[in-house]
């Protein structure tokens, strides 16, 4: 899984130029839900790593590689491969993805520090010595409603959930194949999180 990661963000920051500051202002619900989570994710694993809970810590970073791969890359991944090079949100999504595979290298460097050393060198961004000079990374401030969104994805799940149960009882084959209708009313941002179920709403 670490592998995988890391190997989707080496791909997609081949072009890349850091920024000194992000741009928040532009982003969407995702982008503010993974740096969301990575702010708290760095909080946690350096108290675990403090309480010698290393097992708790490496769990912790295991989860979050495995959501970022199922919500953010796959959310991306159009927005990576198919706008052109130079476009306004391809650069902000690159500068999500440099923030989190930085912050990431270094939490992960205690628990697998030959892979982050790799890493480190495959970067062409990087030009220190190692890895183990790095410094995390200031957390990104964002305006994020977590319960919000939590709750987009409990609905996400259950959609999940029927579409495979129709899937089983052979009642269709492909997930574009159903239409699910909602009571409630949703942002276009949380309705491009459900998306990535391929609903349409």
């Amino acid at each position: 899984k670490f592998r995988n990661t890391y190997r989707f963000m080496l791909q997609n920051l081949y072009d890349y130029t850091p920024e000194k500051v992000l741009n928040t202002q532009d982003m969407d619900l995702l982008d503010e839900y993974v740096l969301n989570e990575m702010n708290e994710l760095k909080k946690t694993v350096l108290k675990l790593g403090d309480e010698y809970k290393f097992n708790e810590a490496l769990s912790l970073l295991y989860a979050f590689c495995d959501r970022l791969s199922v919500l953010y890359f796959e959310a991306n991944k159009d927005r990576l491969y198919c706008l052109s090079p130079d476009s306004p949100r391809r650069r902000l999504t690159q500068s999500v993805l440099n923030h989190l595979q930085h912050n990431l290298m270094v939490l992960l460097s205690t628990y697998l520090p030959y892979s982050t050393e790799e890493y480190y060198r495959s970067f062409k961004n990087y030009s220190g010595v190692s890895v183990f000079m790095e410094q995390l990374l200031d957390d990104v401030v964002v305006e994020f409603d977590k319960q919000s969104f939590d709750k987009v994805l409990e609905l996400r799940d259950l959609a999940n959930k029927l579409f495979e149960e129709g899937r089983s009882s052979k009642v269709m084959s492909k997930n574009n194949e159903m239409t699910l209708h909602l009571n409630s009313d949703l942002s276009l941002d949380e309705q491009n999180v459900l998306s990535l179920s391929l609903i349409h709403i």
